[in-house]
């Protein structure tokens, strides 16, 4: 065999960093929506890694069908050039439906309406319906990814459920609203206050029988989430590990009819193994404690 060797001289050249940020293409999707979304900012390098970086946070966002970034004169040698990011916007209503049959729930069928640029600032909306013989779910959420102009996403959901199990019937309705944080790409703040009432009516059989869940309940709670998240693939996880602490208050004061405390962590850790294999461990502990006047 020949072998050869190879010497590399690099020159470097002058730092390259962005002028003036123009955007064209955009019709229903603010300046401000894109803006936040760029690691490119007038004074920061340009380089290649911004920019796809960049592209790949607008796909995110799920209202444009192409991004270009380049500069205004590509064959320039300005050190201080115009960037323009160009985008076309796709189409940001959603609609989906679905049909089935099962033997238990018989015919039953789902519909999902949605909507994710109101007021042309990517603020989402989505209504779905889910209905049966056995049961029927509606749901709506409203979320602002940028809640006050801040880097906080902040949702609201409203949900109504009847349920006609073996025995008994079980019909709920509530609120909740959700601040989430990211502090890092691994990690994440999710603040939450829920109120859940349930009733459980037609029962046929022993009502010592029936889970906690599906007894009469009216819940009302401020819920506080500290997720991390190293895996590089969450879909299909080879490595890293993921945490979940939830720390839950209920109390009359938050219109909920029982009093307590619960604090509930979950761990997996992912290794990759030899011929394609993933061991997964898990550890799972909580701890709920009641005080005052708890029914």
């Amino acid at each position: 065999p020949y072998s050869m060797g190879v010497t590399f001289s690099v020159f470097p050249g002058p730092r390259v960093r962005v002028g003036q940020l123009l955007i064209s293409g955009n019709q229903k999707v603010r300046d401000e929506v894109i803006r936040r979304q760029l690691s490119l900012v007038p004074g920061s390098p340009y380089t290649q890694e911004s920019v796809i970086l960049s592209q790949s946070r607008l796909y995110q966002l799920g209202l444009f069908s192409r991004v270009d970034i380049d500069t205004a004169r590509p064959d320039s040698t300005e050190t201080e050039p115009t960037v323009v990011v160009r985008v076309e916007e796709g189409s940001s209503r959603r609609l989906s439906w679905g049909l089935g049959y099962s033997t238990e729930e018989q015919v039953r069928g789902l519909v999902v309406v949605g909507q994710e640029n109101l007021w042309e600032r990517n603020h989402r909306a989505t209504f779905s319906v889910r209905a049966s013989f056995a049961e029927q779910r509606a749901r709506f959420i409203y979320t602002d990814p940028y809640l006050l102009g801040r880097d906080v996403e902040g949702s609201a959901v409203a949900y109504f459920e009847s349920v006609d199990r073996e025995g008994f019937k079980a019909q709920s309705f509530g609120t909740s609203f959700r601040l989430v944080k990211r502090h890092s790409p691994t990690l994440t703040s999710v603040g939450r206050y829920s109120f859940r009432n349930q009733q459980t009516f037609d029962v046929l059989i022993d009502e010592e029988l029936l889970e906690p869940e599906d007894r009469d309940a009216v819940i009302g709670s401020a819920i506080y989430t500290l997720l991390s998240d190293t895996r590089p693939n969450p879909i299909n996880p080879r490595g890293g590990n993921y945490h979940t602490v939830d720390l839950e208050w209920a109390a009359n004061a938050l219109g909920s009819e029982s009093n307590f405390v619960k604090m509930f962590g979950r761990s997996y850790w992912y290794w990759e193994l030899p011929n394609d294999a993933v061991f997964v461990a898990t550890a799972r502990a909580g701890l709920a404690v009641p005080f005052g006047d708890s029914i």
